[in-house]
């Protein structure tokens, strides 16, 4: 019965630790697969790997190997093209997750829209076999319990929060697996509590973490991710330096990163793989629904170009204006944003703000009739916590029905529900930052009123999306030497706003963040030249001199640059500052895990070897009065030790056969020298003879003696709880 209970708990073990490590990776890079089907074959596969290595015989751990690699060689004759491309989808999401994280870009992705689930259970039984080996095949646990530590950092390593159920699946079987592998459980409590009380712990802790584990929120464009962070960082760095021939009249809207599922507190991307059947559905391109509203500008604007020279910005995206001239070259996600690596491009595009909407809401074309549909089917989805949350507020507060009413009553309702700060608090872990930031914390930065704003346009019926980009004021075109209009724009200017869709027109901005241009952009039909003299209004005072100083400022480091190059003879923009690349590494999320785990090494080595001076100060002084009570302690901790190498019973009584016992497991053990010190003990409990000093370094020679013999037949861990603290007093 006892081998079977033991067969059970590693089994338990094993499909526990598969399941948050699976968990871990799926919530991590957003794979969507047939979880139930996936889980139970993976389950399965870890059932019989583990069973076949309990056998206890050779042919046990060959049948194991054989099976998983087996496996995974008959999925791949059988479906070998669908594995290959389910993989390629699991590598895809990775390298996706990785380049909105870091803002980096890592080149350019296949066309591959599989389903991933053959690739999850591939990988879910060569998890589940290292898993296995390490649990029932390993003296030392050391693997498994490396690979459920990953499990749990991997989220951390591109800004998450691992969730409950990986953090007590992976928890449940790292403690399984130590206590199993060693022989008293006692030990494991005490030196780690109760597993119910590890559990509570753990929850505790991270319900105290805020979402701000890197610190203040980053500037720029974020890939989606709303800030529950502290504070905002203002980047004041060079982003994007952008030249017109012409003067703009109106604020340019940039689009960035355009995020249309809401979930885990970010904006996701939209569906690529339902984008593209329905683009083959329409027999068109994907270019040719992006200029939809070009399309119809350029036949009541005039056209316009702008050169764009990305010099600080995320290099992941092509910025381009509303109303802009998509061509076939340019990468297009889904029909949301742009991919592009290029530094320098230049844009064509129409002003919104030159013409009234209302002529143009009467002339539809079938492409625009069957988009429109397709954006209200998959732009309009709100997750249910959420719309249960907000649907009262909606009702209540939003009672238009007009799109253009609808817009200017939601941008009123966050002015007078929420304030513009850009240090707003922390939000905590568990909260949703779309609820927090409205009804109780009430303030927030642009992220937070685009966020809101979309969902309750959505709630309205309305098809909505969150974009990160740049707003460009008019004020920051300057006159060059060259004769054109340039604006430098910096870190300060990353913009979040929400777009609406608008049927015979197009995705259009909503301006909803308070303070930032006065109103919505898109209230006004007839035209948004009159918001634009708002907002030029409220910032020409503060632009007037911030534009001195950065025109200064630029004219300085340009002279700067500029003697640079003359010396080194390289071009500009070439190399970055030591100074600048020193500021972007610090604010790296993985140095900072790396300090974290450093700082945590650091307590632990304070704790361990403070407490080693704390004790051997104690024991100087102890020992100026006698080693009489030293002496017993001593013995107490040797008896202690062979008790957790399972050398003897806890009740075990002192005598002769106690000595014999402990020769017999320790030959290299005298009896004499046991004998000797069992009577310096008995004296030292019953005898009134002052303990000498020589007797006193007699016992502890034997106990250093068991420590070295005992310290073969325990694992790592309990070596060091023995020396660094239970056992450091003597």
């Amino acid at each position: 019965m006892k081998k079977w209970g033991y067969h059970c708990a590693m089994l338990l073990y094993v499909c526990m630790g598969t399941a948050g490590i699976l968990l871990a990776i799926t919530n991590t890079f957003q794979l969507k697969y047939q979880k139930a089907e996936v889980f139970s074959i993976i389950l399965l596969f870890c059932a019989i790997e583990t069973l076949l290595l309990l056998m206890e015989k050779k042919s046990g751990k060959v049948l194991a190997w054989s099976v998983s690699i087996g496996s995974v060689l008959l999925l791949y004759l059988l479906r070998g093209e669908t594995l290959r491309e389910s993989l390629l989808c699991i590598k895809r999401s990775v390298l996706e997750t990785a380049e909105e994280y870091f803002q980096i870009y890592l080149g350019s992705y296949f066309n591959v829209d599989a389903s991933v689930d053959y690739g999850m259970v591939v990988l879910g039984i060569l998890i589940g076999m290292l898993l296995s080996y390490g649990i029932v095949c390993m003296k030392h646990s050391w693997m498994p319990v490396v690979l459920l530590g990953v499990g749990i950092l991997i989220p951390f390593t591109v800004g998450k929060v691992p969730k409950m159920a990986e953090v007590v699946l992976c928890m449940l079987s790292v403690g399984g697996i130590v206590a199993a592998k060693t022989e008293r459980g006692f030990q494991v409590q005490k030196a780690f509590g109760d597993r119910k009380d590890v559990t509570k712990q753990i929850s505790e802790l991270l319900k105290e973490k805020s979402l701000d584990f890197f610190g203040k929120a980053k500037g720029g464009v974020n890939d989606g991710v709303i800030g529950g962070a502290g504070e905002f960082a203002k980047d004041d760095e060079k982003q994007l330096v952008i030249t017109s021939q012409t003067k703009p009249q109106e604020k340019i809207y940039l689009q960035g990163y355009i995020g249309t599922i809401y979930e885990d507190n970010k904006w996701k991307e939209g569906r690529r793989k339902e984008f593209q059947s329905w683009i083959r559905q329409q027999n068109a391109q994907t270019e040719e629904v992006r200029n939809l509203l070009y399309e119809k500008l350029k036949t009541v604007s005039s056209q316009e170009t702008l050169y764009i020279e990305n010099v600080g910005a995320n290099t992941k995206y092509k910025y381009i204006p509303y109303g802009g001239y998509y061509t076939e070259k340019d990468e297009i996600v889904s029909d949301s944003y742009v991919k592009g690596d290029a530094k320098k491009y230049d844009i064509q595009y129409c002003p919104l703000g030159a013409f009234g909407f209302a002529a143009l809401e009467n002339t539809k074309s079938p492409l625009e009739n069957a988009y429109f549909k397709y954006v209200s089917k998959y732009d309009t989805e709100v997750p249910a916590k959420v719309e249960k949350s907000f649907l009262e507020e909606v009702e209540k507060r939003v009672p238009a029905t007009d799109v253009w009413s609808v817009m200017d009553e939601i941008a009123q309702v966050l002015d007078g529900q929420a304030e513009y700060s850009l240090e707003p608090g922390k939000t905590l872990v568990g909260e949703d930052v779309a609820e927090y930031f409205y009804f109780e914390n009430k303030k927030g930065y642009c992220e937070h009123f685009a966020t809101v704003a979309t969902l309750m346009l959505r709630m309205k019926g309305i098809p909505a999306r969150y974009v990160a980009g740049y707003a460009v004021l008019p004020s920051a075109f300057k006159l060059n030497e060259e004769g054109e209009y340039e604006a430098v724009v910096t870190g300060a200017s990353a913009h979040a706003w929400a777009e609406a869709y608008v049927q015979g027109i197009g995705w259009i901005p909503v301006e909803t963040t308070p303070g930032y241009s006065g109103n919505t952009m898109t209230v006004i039909p007839d035209g948004m030249n009159t918001l634009q003299e708002q907002t030029e209004s409220q910032l020409q005072q503060s632009e007037s001199k911030k534009d001195e100083t950065q025109q200064n400022e630029l004219q300085d480091k340009q002279e700067e640059t500029d003697e640079e190059n003359n010396q080194s003879g390289e071009g500009e923009g070439k190399d970055k500052l030591p100074a600048e690349e020193n500021e972007k590494r610090s604010g790296n999320p993985l140095y900072m895990i790396v300090g974290i785990f450093v700082g945590m090494f650091l307590v632990a080595f304070t704790v361990f070897f403070g407490r080693r001076v704390w004790i051997l100060k104690k024991r100087r002084i102890s020992r100026n009065h006698g080693y009489t009570e030293y002496v017993k302690e001593l013995f107490y901790r040797m008896f202690e030790l062979l008790v957790l190498a399972g050398k003897v019973e806890k009740s075990e009584e002192v005598d002769g056969e106690f000595t014999q016992k402990l020769c017999k497991a320790y030959p290299n053990i005298r009896e004499e020298d046991v004998d000797q010190v069992v009577k310096i003990v008995y004296q030292a409990n019953f005898g009134n003879e002052k303990i000498e000093k020589e007797e006193y370094q007699m016992c502890r020679k034997l106990y250093c003696q068991i420590k070295r013999e005992v310290s073969v037949d325990v694992v790592w861990w309990e070596k060091i709880w023995w020396k660094y603290w239970n056992g450091i007093s003597l």
